[in-house]
């Protein structure tokens, strides 16, 4: 009498015929997955090269930006040119952004690839690092005068200077710029880097 309250109800048939996929589905439920795009199946798009300030997503970028150069144009630095594709991109270990407060290279953009910004603390160009093994500030060498913290936009926030250590760089407030890579006067190879983040 118990085991038969414990045993699955039969189910009265049905006249209608259930098709081979509707019976796999009775037995093994799937719960549908959501749909997603091709984009986020793929992932984010991984940046090759600097992009000049305010560029939106990568894969955003590449298919907004023209490369009609208004924006090389507009750049004070000369710091804008042509990637491999034509697309605005920058070296910023051989020419720096001058992180220009009124961003005329973005209010040049026509495409909307580089969007407004409320200011240079939201650039997100990429981020420096130090090598302290050629930095004259840990090693004693010569007086470096602080260059790099003078250099820096974003001064004690960004980049922040403690006797006889290398330079503080703050990842999450560093805009990569470059400025601090060319001001710089350590003559060892890549003192001071900005690599894509």
């Amino acid at each position: 009498m118990l085991i038969r309250l414990f045993l699955p109800k039969s189910r009265k048939p049905s006249s209608r015929a259930v098709s081979r996929r509707e019976f796999f589905q009775q037995l093994w439920p799937i719960s549908k997955a959501p749909e997603t795009t091709l984009e986020q199946a793929a992932g984010p798009v991984a940046r090759r090269d600097f992009r000049p300030p305010g560029a939106v997503g990568e894969a955003e970028f590449v298919t907004r930006c023209t490369g009609c150069a208004l924006c090389a144009d507009a750049c004070t630095a000369g710091a804008i040119g042509p990637d491999s594709g034509g697309l605005a991109a920058l070296d910023l270990n051989q020419t720096p952004c001058l992180a220009c407060w009124d961003m005329p290279c973005i209010q040049a953009c026509p495409e909307k690839a580089l969007a407004p910004l409320a200011g240079i603390w939201q650039v997100r160009m990429g981020s420096a690092s130090v090598r302290a093994q050629s930095c004259w500030q840990v090693t004693g060498e010569r007086n470096c005068g602080q260059t790099c913290l003078a250099a820096c936009p974003l001064p004690h926030s960004a980049l922040k200077l403690y006797p006889g250590q290398a330079p503080n760089i703050s990842r999450l407030v560093c805009i990569g710029c470059g400025l601090c890579v060319s001001a710089c006067p350590s003559p060892g190879p890549g003192t001071i880097q900005v690599a894509i983040t």
